[in-house]
């Protein structure tokens, strides 16, 4: 069956109503099953493109931004008894927000000047608290980045690890200094 992106912010307004109304109630199956996926409407819609608006009224609304994370994990990610599409719920977590650097250099930089071009925090800590509520610790959750790592401290990202116990590692390495523990090699057939 397929769905209208019409459809699907309605539902989604719906589903956010009842989380204000009912908030111990999921959009999904609320039962341990061990998985979690993708909500089944994005699933059944691959070509489809969702916009989620919210009601961030200022971009220093930090808790603003943290409950806009929350109700896009909420609405994105659910628990599901379909081993097929599921994802076991110990797997680990990799998390790439977009961490660009801020222009720390530059003589017009601050901290809220340079809000926008990275990923917020609050909004990353969000989606995190959101797939938490589904079962997966904490310890689950890495984010790693290698672009200005000291910018992490400004954009928020190493107090929000802390807030939230995930492990963050900033890699101030140019990857041709890279140790063979600190790569991954991976295969993308087609990629």
């Amino acid at each position: 069956m397929k769905i209208t992106r019409r459809k699907f912010v309605q539902a989604s307004m719906l589903a956010g109503a009842s989380q204000i109304l009912f908030p111990f109630k999921s959009i999904g199956n609320t039962k341990s099953t061990g998985y979690f996926g993708l909500n089944p409407i994005i699933l059944e819609n691959p070509d489809a493109v969702f916009i989620m608006q919210t009601n961030v009224d200022s971009k220093t609304s930090s808790e603003a931004i943290r409950q806009a994370g929350l109700h896009f994990g909420n609405s994105v990610f659910s628990l599901t008894d379909d081993a097929s599409q599921g994802i076991p719920l110990s797997q680990k977590i990799v998390i790439k927000p977009n961490l660009t650097c801020r222009q720390r250099s530059s003589k017009k930089y601050s901290v809220t000047g340079s809000m926008g071009i990275v990923t917020d925090a609050f909004f990353v800590e969000g989606v995190i608290d959101s797939l938490k509520e589904l079962g997966i610790a904490s310890e689950q959750f890495f984010i790693r980045e290698v672009n200005c790592p000291d910018d992490l401290k400004d954009g928020g990202y190493l107090d929000m690890a802390a807030r939230t116990g995930i492990d963050l590692q900033a890699i101030d390495t140019p990857a041709s200094q890279l140790t063979p523990e600190q790569i991954v090699w991976k295969d993308v057939p087609n990629g």
